[in-house]
C-alpha cells in the first residue's frame, strides 16, 4: 500500500509540473482525486474502527503517544528561547568587551546597566546591540549611562 501510494503521489507530483500540457492537467485533477478518496478511505475506516472497537482506542497507551508529543514540543520552546537569548546575549557582551577604549569599570556598568534593561526580551537585546555597535561616541562619553541605555534599549527602532 506504502509504495504504490507514493507512486501515485510522485506522478501527482510530476504532474504538477507539466502544467502546460491539457493532457498533464487532466492526469494531475485524476490523481488529487484518487489520492483524496483513498484518503477519505483511511479516515473513514479509522472512524469504524473507532466506534467498533473503541476499548482498543482508549488506553492508557494511545493516549500517552498522543500527550506525549505536544507536551514535549511546550517543554522545549523555553529552551530553545533561553538558548536564543544567551547567544544574543553572549554577541552583545562579545561585542561590548573588544572595545579597548573603554575602561573595565564603564564595561561592566554598561554590562549591568543592559542585564537590567533588556530583561528577558529580545527586541530590547537587539536595540542595545545596535547602541554598542553603532553609537561607541555615546557609550564613551555619555556621563550618565545607565539612564542612556534605559530610555535607549526600551525604545523601538526602526530596521
Amino acid at each position: 500500500m506504502v509504495p504504490s501510494l507514493t507512486f501515485i503521489s510522485i506522478l501527482s507530483v510530476f504532474a504538477d509540473l507539466k502544467k502546460d500540457d491539457p493532457n498533464t492537467k487532466i492526469v494531475a485533477k485524476f490523481l488529487k482525486n484518487v489520492l483524496a478518496i483513498i484518503g477519505f478511505g483511511f479516515l473513514i475506516y479509522g472512524i469504524y474502527k473507532l466506534v467498533v472497537d473503541y476499548a482498543d482506542f482508549f488506553t492508557l497507551s494511545n493516549l500517552k503517544s498522543f500527550l506525549l508529543p505536544p507536551l514535549f514540543t511546550i517543554i522545549f520552546l523555553p529552551i530553545i528561547y533561553y538558548t536564543v537569548l544567551y547567544i544574543k546575549y553572549e554577541k552583545v557582551f562579545g561585542n561590548l568587551r573588544r572595545y579597548k577604549f573603554l575602561p573595565l569599570e564603564r564595561k561592566k556598568n554598561i554590562r549591568s546597566s543592559i542585564l537590567r534593561y533588556a530583561h528577558i526580551n529580545l527586541n530590547h537585546l537587539e536595540n542595545a546591540n545596535k547602541i554598542i555597535l553603532f553609537k561607541k561616541r555615546d557609550l564613551q562619553n555619555e556621563t550618565d549611562i545607565k539612564s542612556y541605555l534605559r530610555k535607549n534599549v526600551k525604545l523601538k527602532q526602526n530596521a
